[in-house]
């Protein structure tokens, strides 16, 4: 699956985990029980960096994880399949139990979201119900940290704005009808967004 977003080398996503091994998580997400803080919806959608696709299936034996294309004016952007649980918890395994090399970039910095507030292109997730716990822990100056100096200079501008407009909790009841309408095929930008959940239009 190609996309016209320039993608992030290889390289730079070996160097990123190398630097973030995400060895702290667990202790961090004990007691959770992966289910959203606003009640009643999907969470937000979990999107792959451009490249990453192809870096994921690469370093996980063609392992393909189950993603939504959305298509927006600058090129195709592959979210994970959109779910009730906690980004983290519902993209840390593979199909078959056995441990995935390597999570998304976006599930292995939860509760950091790409998100522009201010001059800095991360915030925490408002959804996750553990991020008081990563606010007095070093996971999240060590994340942005990985992420400013091994991924963000590789990343387009048209690429975080449209990613930044895909914050938003999802509506099940809309998103599958959405699904149904569209048959398979792959869902625009602005269709996408229709699915905002009840009170966050």
């Amino acid at each position: 699956m190609n996309n016209t977003f320039t993608a992030v080398g290889h390289r730079h996503f070996v160097d990123f985990f190398q630097a973030f091994p995400n060895a702290a998580r667990k202790d961090l997400c004990h007691g959770c029980d992966g289910s959203l803080a606003f009640e009643g919806g999907f969470f937000p959608p979990t999107c792959l960096l451009p490249g990453e696709l192809e870096w994921l299936q690469k370093t996980g034996a063609h392992w393909t994880p189950a993603v939504e294309p959305i298509l927006t004016p600058h090129g195709t952007i592959y979210c994970l399949r959109p779910a009730a649980l906690c980004p983290y918890r519902q993209s840390s395994t593979f199909p078959s139990g056995k441990a995935a090399p390597h999570q998304p970039v976006e599930s292995a910095i939860y509760p950091l979201v790409f998100h522009r507030h201010g001059s800095d292109e991360l915030r925490i997730s408002p959804f996750c119900r553990r991020r008081s716990a990563f606010h007095t822990a070093c996971f999240m100056v060590k994340a942005k940290v990985a992420v400013a100096v091994y991924l963000l200079p590789y990343l387009e501008e048209s690429w975080l704005r449209h990613r930044n407009a895909l914050h938003f909790p999802l509506d099940p009841g809309r998103y599958h009808r959405l699904k149904e309408e569209k048959a398979g095929q792959p869902i625009t930008l602005d269709e996408f967004k229709k699915c905002v959940a009840e009170g966050f239009d």
